[in-house]
């Protein structure tokens, strides 16, 4: 019945963000995640993508700060973007240095 979580400001593993893309699949209310500050990676976000691919009911999704993201990470998001179960309608990626090759991989999918 959760709408919104925040989780900021924590240090997530693989294992962690598994288990968050794993309440993707069964929390159908869940709009908002706040996900900033996390030292977050690639590996830990294709986990939690992974997820959402199963069920998605989120509107609102921040990544921010999450310095160890790079373009392969966001590869993986922008694929996301282009399935019929994506409804972001928010995505906050601030203070990640993703590079040209980033923002390619975001334009790709978007």
């Amino acid at each position: 019945n959760i709408e919104q979580l925040y989780l900021s400001n924590n240090s997530f593993s693989v294992l962690g963000l598994r288990s968050l893309g794993s309440l993707m699949q069964r929390e159908t209310r869940l709009k908002s995640l706040w996900l900033d500050n996390n030292a977050i990676n690639d590996e830990g976000l294709e986990c939690l993508v992974e997820g959402m691919t199963q069920h998605c009911s989120l509107t609102d999704l921040d990544l921010s700060n999450n310095h160890s993201i790079t373009a392969e990470g966001l590869r993986t998001l922008s694929a996301f973007f282009q399935s019929d179960i994506c409804c972001l309608k928010v995505l906050w990626l601030r203070g990640i240095n993703f590079g040209d090759d980033g923002a390619v991989a975001l334009a790709n999918g978007l």
